[in-house]
């Protein structure tokens, strides 16, 4: 008797028939990050992105959209054509969920808005999104979208000093628009402004200098870095990786051989120390014009979507293309608030 593959697959079952082999969604939704990132990332620039935030909402549109993008979004996230598909992405929806919900804290926020024209009429009650709130608008009148929805960037996050959308991203046949936006305010408790200060990106800024007691730390020469890991209790599991080249090392060269291995081997190597740190004071404001969804745009997904379309209104056929997802990402690392 020969002995069966070795394999993931689940043998079993009446008349020994191979099950269906179990997928992994924490780890589709790792790679998934990864893959965002390193598409994302450019040499000597500062740059947030949001991955999980974009996987989300890609995930509350699943049910809403046409049979192209849903095969699209399929390829995006490298499901296995195995099972039924829609649970598989109801799993991610649900996993990506748990990870957001306790981001909404004193120092972080994220949501996104559906924003649509009036002329659609009632929103089908098939588009769910635990992050995603509908909106009614009116693109024809370009000054009322705008007040829209740089009204509620500035509202939900009134340190923002720039507007997410402008005149020019919407025209006459726009129906529908998705922005979302993000911010972190991570208060380094412990530490203080230094009176020196130093070449930051070509700007002079303070540095925040001082020792972090409840950090924890890892140098790791295989990777060749250091990792210092900055955590909240009120954020949950979401924490903060200052992540520093050794000797003769760059960020490029770590990035090229990252992946969800490597992020597993620096979450084992960490451990409880007490840190001194010297960082600069900086806040990034980002506005990304993430064309996603046109070919030959997105620079992680090129060619990957053409024009997906989602079925907006209650009761009728109709699909309407989406065009652009816009995002807004705001990261600060200041002085403590305590």
């Amino acid at each position: 008797q020969k002995n069966p593959p070795k394999d993931d697959t689940i043998y079993g079952g009446e008349n020994n028939q191979a099950e269906e082999p179990k997928l992994d969604y924490s780890e589709i939704l790792r790679k998934f990050a990864i893959k965002f990132y390193k598409g994302r990332f450019m040499e000597g620039q500062n740059l947030v992105v949001a991955p999980l935030f974009i996987f989300n909402a890609f995930m509350s549109l699943y049910n809403i959209a046409d049979a192209s993008t849903r095969f699209d979004i399929h390829s995006m996230v490298d499901i296995p054509d195995v099972g039924p598909m829609e649970e598989h992405m109801w799993q991610l929806e649900k996993l990506s969920d748990s990870y957001l919900r306790p981001a909404n804290t004193s120092h972080s926020h994220l949501s996104a808005q559906l924003y649509y024209d009036k002329s659609i009429g009632k929103i089908t009650r098939r588009l769910k999104g635990e992050n995603l709130t509908t909106v009614e608008s009116s693109f024809a009148d370009k000054s009322t979208f705008l007040g829209h929805v740089n009204g509620w960037v500035r509202q939900e996050y009134p340190r923002s000093t720039d507007d997410l959308v402008r005149d020019y991203d919407v025209d006459g046949e726009t129906k529908v628009f998705l922005a979302g936006a993000f911010s972190f305010a991570w208060p380094t408790t412990h530490l203080t402004p230094s009176a020196s200060e130093g070449e930051f990106q070509g700007e002079k800024v303070t540095f925040l200098e001082g020792s972090v007691p409840s950090a924890k730390y890892a140098r790791i020469d295989k990777l060749r870095i250091e990792v210092v890991e900055l955590k909240r209790d009120e954020m949950g599991d979401i924490k903060l990786w200052l992540i520093l080249p050794g000797q003769g090392a760059t960020m490029k060269q770590f990035n090229e051989n990252l992946n969800v291995g490597v992020i597993s081997e620096i979450g084992q190597s960490l451990r409880d120390q007490t840190v001194t740190l010297s960082v600069p004071e900086v806040s990034i404001e980002y506005n990304s014009q993430e064309d996603a969804y046109v070919m030959k745009v997105f620079d992680v997904f090129t060619s990957l979507f053409t024009t997906p379309s989602v079925q907006l209104a209650d009761g009728k056929d109709n699909f309407y293309p989406i065009k652009r997802f816009m995002t807004k990402s705001i990261f600060r690392l200041a002085k403590g608030d305590g």
